[in-house]
């Protein structure tokens, strides 16, 4: 089975690294590494609620590369506390 990777417009544009992957004949969308963060990877808000709801829209984007949002299952979401 072969995977497609993705850089939808909006989310950080990474040589390194894809943000979205597909697996071909699939509607399975793996998203990894969504941050608080702008396209240009300057911090999206001061705050960690602002910060939350920046990378809850990247991977609201990331769907849409693909589907639409009333697609979306179950997400798992961690955040890094110091």
């Amino acid at each position: 089975m072969s995977v497609e990777l993705l850089r939808p417009d909006g989310m950080l544009q990474q040589a390194d690294y894809a943000p979205v992957a597909v697996a071909t004949g699939s509607r399975l969308i793996l998203l990894a590494g969504q941050a608080g963060v702008t396209p240009d990877f300057k911090p999206a808000a001061p705050d960690l609620v602002g910060q939350v709801h920046a990378a809850l829209r990247n991977v609201i984007i990331g769907v849409h590369a693909l589907f639409t949002p009333e697609f979306v299952v179950e997400i798992e979401a961690r955040a890094v506390l110091d």
